[in-house]
């Protein structure tokens, strides 16, 4: 009796109607007493046992807990992926700025050594064409002394006492002659020069009239000038950074896909420049972020294909267990690996155990493939599987995604990659069309 008034005085009691507060009302969520149930009235309101209230409270709070508990540990996990992948960011920026550095130092040695050798063309003609120009410089300097000197000779002759010329003109008109005969190189000369070598073995008969006559129709006698004794300014200057960026092209590759590493299951490796993969045992340590594929060795390209024809080659060669082909944007990549052709959502060329396999369909190909040609046409949703090497055609299959397509890949060959061919790039130069044409008369009178 005594425990029992104990215990009703530690129970709260009603401000009201002062009674103990033994009742829980479940509309309300307060408690209440006797008299409150008779007051309130039981059809309107419902009053449970307090006893029993917090029983049935207890096991919501508990699953609500359990499912707080559940929450808790998905922002753990959230937590620890976002820190993996905020320290795999930080690598991933550095290895990729180092990548970087070195393709663009190869770019700037590819430059420097082109400069270099340009330069070196340069001044291998100039040394050529100035060697020229000074050899005839040097000999136009020699004889000049001598012409000189001979017409000085003539003038002072002409200047002399009839018997005084008479007595040195064969010594005064040899020396002429030998002088006029070093000069001849120009066209023309040669038959002035054949002219005044026959007179020369007639003396005596040389008359002034002669002479006058085969001058005048003579060429006035220069040293030859040369052509092309300038530097070739355009051969070294036309069109620099086009033939340059057009030899770059021998340096530099182009692949039409590139895998996107942000995908890559964790057992593959990939080279640096992003066209090769290989299975590989020593697993790196790689982020859960929600584009990578968890299970398989499987690997998206970077390119998000939604129109339009696109093709890419993929060195196959001799790996023993390879996919190549096209998987949607929402492609499950967590769990179990997706099995190429026959999930819905990857189209693939399959090679496992000997046999070529498209979906569930064996090929019966009767030659070992080393290049596999995947050739994807958005606009009639066809997928076409070919030999590039042999030229043959293997597996044609439609598609209709509705949602973006990237290229997929999966090699779990241990031995041999799988390697995205680099494709031929060429240079066309076209004429400007007439609409660009018209414009050329406008920017003129812009600048007027």
């Amino acid at each position: 009796m005594a425990a029992s008034q104990e215990m009703t005085a530690s129970q709260p009691t009603c401000r009201k109607h002062k009674a103990p507060l033994c009742l829980y009302c479940v509309e309300m969520e307060e408690l209440a007493c006797e008299g409150c149930r008779e007051a309130y009235g039981r059809k309107k309101y419902r009053f449970w046992p307090s006893q029993e209230a917090a029983k049935e409270h207890k096991v919501v709070l508990t699953i609500s807990r359990e499912k707080l508990l559940k929450k808790v540990e998905g922002h753990e996990k959230a937590r620890r992926v976002f820190t993996d992948m905020a320290k795999h960011l930080k690598g991933q920026a550095q290895q990729t700025e180092r990548e970087m550095k070195d393709e663009f130092e190869k770019l700037h040695r590819f430059l420097r050594e082109e400069q270099e050798a340009r330069i070196a063309a340069l001044k291998e003609e100039e040394e050529r064409k100035s060697g020229m120009l000074k050899e005839r410089i040097e000999k136009i300097t020699k004889e000049l002394p001598s012409i000189l000197d001979t017409i000085s000779t003539i003038e002072k002759e002409l200047q002399a006492e009839d018997i005084a010329f008479l007595q040195n003109y064969k010594t005064t008109i040899d020396k002429t002659w030998r002088a006029l005969q070093d000069q001849q190189s120009q066209p023309g000369a040669s038959n002035f020069m054949t002219q005044l070598a026959e007179l020369m073995k007639l003396p005596g008969q040389v008359h002034a009239d002669t002479v006058q006559r085969m001058c005048k129709h003579t060429p006035h006698q220069e040293p030859e000038l040369i052509t092309g004794a300038l530097i070739d300014v355009a051969k070294h200057l036309g069109n620099l950074k086009f033939r340059v960026w057009e030899k770059m092209q021998g340096a530099v590759q182009h692949t039409p896909v590139t895998l996107d590493p942000n995908t890559a299951a964790p057992c593959l490796s990939l080279s640096e420049g992003l066209t090769s993969m290989k299975f590989c045992t020593d697993n790196p340590q790689l982020p859960d972020n929600p584009e990578r594929f968890t299970f398989g060795a499987e690997i998206l390209g970077s390119q998000c294909f939604t129109s339009g024809k696109h093709q890419w080659d993929v060195e196959v060669g001799d790996n023993s267990n390879w996919a190549v082909g096209v998987a949607k944007q929402s492609v499950a990549r967590k769990g179990r690996s997706v099995q190429p052709g026959r999930v819905r959502g990857v189209l693939a060329l399959c090679f496992v155990n000997g046999t070529y396999q498209v979906k569930t369909t064996n090929l019966p190909i009767q030659w070992r493939l080393q290049r596999v040609r995947v050739e994807l046409d958005r606009s009639s949703g066809n997928v076409t599987f070919s030999d590039p090497v042999r030229n043959r055609p293997v597996f044609n299959v439609d598609v209709h995604y509705t949602e973006p397509v990237f290229p997929y890949f999966r090699s779990s060959c241990k031995k041999h990659p799988l390697q995205v061919a680099p494709e031929r790039v060429s240079v066309s130069v076209q004429a400007p069309t007439q609409e660009e044409q018209g414009l050329f008369p406008q920017m003129f009178n812009w600048y007027l």
